[in-house]
């Protein structure tokens, strides 16, 4: 943010908004403030309150928009640590809180305080073309004084910066570079900024790109500043840049590293300058970079075939499954590729002649630890397949893995995939917790799972013989038991992502489908609409759909401090809370009455900008949950007692008074301490064997 020559405030898109900015009166700051571009952060008496800190930011209407993030009576805590801020892109950092300003939300401590600091210093002047260099700065171990002044991408160096890495302190000047980033996710390449930090001895003293949640694509800190360019000839050609390219070019040629530029980059250099009529680039190393670049990869190729051929190996295949996405994208994909990954499958599972390995790689990697038998649908066994293929489609698989019959087309495994092994996972969990079943002979029939890969199928199917709200809800759901037709359905429409700022992508997939098992593991026929004791059974509910889904870990982890749960709860004044022993002798039929009760506000500790509010609903959900991870993990028995109150409700032998009777606490002492531990946790302090 700068002022331009009319007194106005201007920011990196100011040249292309339609209105102007007006004057800016920004009140007493009490030191610098920090900016990313997009808004800025600062401490003094901006919207009228005399010490407050703040966010502001100029809107398209040239209207600056203003939140204050803390006060004397709001967030006091966070003050402390204002004197010294560092915000890079929109994480602010206030000594040991963390903050992401655009959602207003905190995130969890780092484990080490943050290296990067930026402070005013009289003569010293950082120039870099995003504020994403400074996360390369931090990651580096770097310390960085001075002022950062944010400019387009023009601007290629700057001067009298000092960095301090590694306790030395490394003077200017920078020399400042565009690259590009490899996407991992989509195989795209994207524009990213680098920052190029030469040291007194020419070479590299750190480098990005630090894309979040991306990994940087090349390590070139400590490599000569001609080689650094002849990397980054590669990136812009990747990128398609043939301006930039042909610059590095010049640049690795300048520093006598020419010939590091592998001549098949060199070729593709040469195909984009004559598409944009541009002029050609010319090597006198073409032969032997070509027969450099054929041994390299016959030896890839050479590699993966032994993997392929490897009779039992799990080593091998974990190499495979961490490798072969690259190798694809760099060679394409051949017969050897589809072959490794065809023969990790499932037979039941037949995948097309041209398959892309990349989409199938995540149920081969299934397949190392879940056992798939086919199904056959012409057995009686099979008499769902066959239902399912008549009502959905005809090309549906189906495989059982144990606890589950899972049922799906398999067009899109990618998507599949995670649904199913987040089921597996899940039913060893609650075999584990709840088990044994109560009827051997009906938990040997496996659970349906239907796994959809498109919106409208998963919508008509939740949707079919349902009526009024209900039918609405399944609309707007992603997983959905249906205990008539006793199948549990799920569409999962991306990749897993975890979001703790709304609805988790698993929970209620986990939630639905722990409904379901308990109905066929533990029910004998009790558990009644006016059974007392009703908030056992969304409250496991409730415990399981916290859980983190870590598909690469092949685990369940129970908790985490950012769970909703835990901080509205441990924001919630006890006099606010459903009564305790109401709450533990309640039937499903008294939770409509709860709709009526007059909603209570909670304070939270992770969102900045606003609270709770909950009706009488909302908290017996809460609640049920936050006393069966008690109950879990912070009790004492190993899960003993959460076990004897699940098993009794669908036994049917639940009672009142019975929490008492199998705790041994009385219900409003039970209810203290379940909001203690859920304090204790919001708090970072979790039990060891709720975060494995």
């Amino acid at each position: 943010m700068r002022r331009d020559q009319m007194g106005s405030f201007v920011d990196e898109r100011g040249a292309r908004r339609q209105t102007p900015l007006k004057p800016l009166w920004l009140g007493n700051l009490r030191g610098m403030p920090v900016g990313n571009g997009r808004l800025w952060v600062g401490r003094g008496d901006m919207f009228g309150t005399k010490d407050e800190l703040f966010r502001a930011q100029v809107d398209a209407k040239g209207q600056v928009r203003g939140y204050t993030i803390a006060s004397r009576n709001k967030n006091p805590e966070l003050l402390g640590g204002s004197d010294r801020m560092t915000l890079t892109q929109e994480v602010l950092y206030l000594g040991q809180h963390v903050i992401d300003v655009e959602r207003m939300r905190r995130l969890p401590s780092l484990p080490v305080e943050p290296t990067t600091r930026v402070v005013p210093a009289e003569g010293m002047l950082l120039v870099v073309s995003a504020p994403s260099t400074l996360i390369a700065l931090r990651r580096a171990g770097a310390r960085v004084v001075g002022t950062p002044a944010y400019t387009g991408p023009a601007a290629e160096s700057g001067e009298g910066v000092v960095v301090e890495m590694d306790g030395t302190v490394h003077e200017g000047p920078w020399t400042l570079a565009d690259a590009v980033a490899d996407d991992a996710e989509d195989g795209t390449y994207a524009r990213s900024d680098v920052a190029l930090a030469l040291a007194a001895d020419g070479k590299v003293a750190f480098a990005g790109p630090a894309a979040s949640g991306v990994d940087a694509l090349w390590n070139l800190a400590d490599m000569e500043l001609g080689a650094a360019y002849a990397t980054l000839v590669k990136a812009a050609v990747r990128a398609r840049d043939v301006a930039l390219a042909q610059r590095y070019l010049a640049e690795a040629g300048a520093r006598g590293s020419r010939e590091d530029v592998s001549e098949s980059v060199l070729r593709d250099l040469d195909k984009l300058a004559s598409a944009a009529k541009a002029p050609k680039v010319k090597s006198a190393l073409v032969e032997k970079a070509k027969a450099s670049e054929q041994e390299a990869l016959a030896a890839r190729r050479a590699r993966l075939a032994a993997a392929r051929d490897t009779a039992d190996g799990t080593t091998d295949w974990d190499w495979t499954a961490e490798v072969l996405p690259r190798w694809v994208g760099e060679f394409g994909a051949d017969d050897a590729a589809r072959d490794r990954v065809r023969a990790q499958l499932p037979d039941v599972v037949k995948p097309p002649e041209a398959f892309d390995p990349r989409a199938w790689l995540a149920l081969a990697d299934a397949c190392t630890w879940i056992t798939f038998t086919e199904v056959d649908a012409e057995s009686k066994s099979g008499v769902h397949l066959r239902l399912a293929r008549k009502a959905w489609r005809e090309d549906l698989y189906g495989f059982t893995t144990g606890p589950l019959m899972v049922v799906s087309a398999l067009t899109h495994p990618q998507r599949v995939t995670p649904g199913l092994a987040a089921g597996e996972l899940l039913c060893r969990r609650l075999e584990e917790l709840l088990g044994p079943s109560v009827d051997p002979q009906s938990a040997a029939v496996p659970i349906p799972l239907h796994i959809y890969e498109d919106k409208d199928s998963y919508v008509a199917a939740a949707t079919e013989g349902a009526r009024g709200s209900w039918r609405e809800l399944a609309k707007r759901s992603v997983g959905f038991y249906d205990p008539n037709q006793d199948i549990s359905r799920l569409f999962l429409d991306s990749e897993p992502t975890r979001d703790r700022g709304g609805e988790r992508y698993w929970s209620t997939f986990l939630h639905e489908l722990t409904h379901h098992w308990c109905d066929r593991h533990l029910s004998k026929g009790g558990g009644a609409t006016v059974t007392p004791g009703y908030w056992v059974v969304e409250g496991i509910a409730e415990c399981m759909s916290d859980h983190e889904v870590d598909l690469r870990g092949r685990k369940l982890v129970p908790l985490d401090a950012q769970l909703p749960r835990l901080d509205i709860l441990a924001g919630l004044a006890p006099k606010d809370a459903l009564p305790w022993d109401a709450l533990f002798d309640m039937p499903q039929v008294a939770l409509g009455q709860l709709t009526r009760r007059k909603p209570v506000q909670a304070s939270s500790w992770w969102k900045l900008d606003q609270g709770y509010q909950l009706d009488g609903v909302n908290l017996f959900y809460l609640q049920s949950g936050a006393v069966c991870q008690y109950l879990l993990f912070a009790h004492g028995d190993n899960g003993a007692a959460l076990k004897s109150l699940v098993r009794a409700w669908y036994d049917g032998s639940y009672k009142p008074g019975m929490v008492k009777e199998v705790t041994g606490l009385a219900p409003d002492e039970l209810g203290k301490r379940v909001l203690a531990f859920c304090r204790q946790c919001r708090d970072g302090k979790l039990p060891a064997d709720a975060t494995k």
